[in-house]
């Protein structure tokens, strides 16, 4: 919270992806920035949405020439960087959809799974201004039951080289997609997005989910990390539109809090969410995760996700540790972060009970508190 408010104060707006307990909301408010509540039946998330980016894309394509310091050409015409951002937007989305998917299946997909949901979501995007999940379940479906005019495309992303051999390909990735759109997530993620994640107000914003809690763990995962790859798109579009002198530049403080959550879930989800957590900025931007501990990494359920999440710390400019077991201290021990014996002993000992004896003063009366 002190981060929040002093960061905030010397002009980093703060942005809060995922509050799941509502702890930050009431400070963001004082601090006059935007609150936003997700919860079903109350907003809509289009994983399918392309969101900041494309309109930011909109904005910049008028525009003649982008300076750039670190392009070689000294900038890029507004055309070539709105088509980039087409680009990366419809990337974000495709992966976007892939964690969902991986969430509902508890398992990773196959590659050629992963390959069909990126052209489908490109040939959906072709075909509509503003599909849907079942728009794109709709278009994958075309090619299994012989119709419309995707399947070529959709063929030689599965590899079929018969429509049977597409049908066998595609049937178990429909079930998946199926699950998303008439289970539990249906209601959050079948529909047009409801609401717009913004960073340019200089109070900051928070995504508050704490009407989520007591929703399924894949469903709060999902819109956990739904916010947080809507809510990077939008910095990295801010900054876009910063570039081309159409916004004010915004250097801001990102929490991403519970991390564990949606890491733990299914294979892949460490390193899909390392993938979305990422903007195109190399400085001007301060993030922090926040885990319960450095443990948390052991019981992810693949040797390259357990290194993806160790990572995180590893590559981290500072690792801040309140009260841990010695155990968990010890964990850090698979990483660069490295302790002294000292060191280890003083954040084992914060986690230690105080006494419930009063302290009392010379003359026998107890000390405050």
């Amino acid at each position: 919270t002190r981060w929040i408010a002093g960061l905030c104060d010397r002009g980093y707006p703060p942005l809060v992806f995922g509050d799941i307990k509502g702890e930050h909301s009431p400070l963001i408010r004082e601090l006059g920035g935007d609150v936003i509540e997700i919860a079903p039946g109350l907003h809509t998330i289009n994983p399918l949405d392309l969101g900041a980016l494309l309109d930011a894309a909109k904005r910049i394509v008028a525009v003649g020439w982008i300076p750039d310091p670190n392009h070689p050409d000294g900038g890029k015409p507004g055309e070539q960087v709105a088509a980039e951002l087409r680009e990366l937007a419809l990337q974000q989305a495709s992966t976007l959809i892939i964690g969902l998917a991986r969430l509902v299946r508890g398992a990773a997909l196959a590659d050629f799974e992963e390959t069909l949901i990126a052209v489908a979501t490109r040939l959906v995007h072709d075909r509509t201004d503003a599909p849907i999940l079942s728009d794109l379940i709709d278009l994958l479906e075309e090619g299994a039951l012989d119709e419309g005019t995707a399947i070529g495309e959709l063929m030689a992303a599965s590899v079929s080289y018969t429509r049977a051999d597409y049908r066998k390909a595609v049937r178990r990735l429909l079930q998946t997609l199926r699950s998303i759109v008439q289970g539990p997530m249906g209601v959050i993620f079948n529909g047009p997005t409801t609401v717009q994640i913004r960073v340019d107000n200089p109070g900051g914003m928070s995504v508050d989910l704490a009407k989520m809690r007591r929703a399924d763990k894949k469903v709060l995962a999902a819109v956990m990390i739904a916010t947080w790859a809507h809510g990077f798109s939008a910095i990295d579009a801010q900054w876009e539109l910063a570039m081309a002198g159409l916004a004010e530049f915004r250097n801001p403080f990102v929490v991403g809090d519970e991390l564990w959550k949606p890491m733990s879930l299914a294979p892949g989800m460490a390193g899909l969410i390392d993938q979305l957590s990422r903007t195109n900025r190399t400085e001007g931007i301060g993030q922090v995760w926040v885990t319960h501990s450095p443990k948390d990494a052991e019981k992810l359920p693949t040797h390259e996700d357990r290194e993806t999440a160790l990572g995180l710390a590893e590559n981290a400019g500072m690792v801040v540790m309140f009260g841990l077991a010695k155990n968990a201290v010890d964990a850090l021990d698979e990483t660069t972060v490295s302790m002294n014996a000292e060191e280890r002993r003083c954040v084992a000992s914060w986690r230690s009970p105080r006494s419930f004896r009063a302290r009392r003063a010379p003359n026998g009366r107890p000390k405050p508190p």
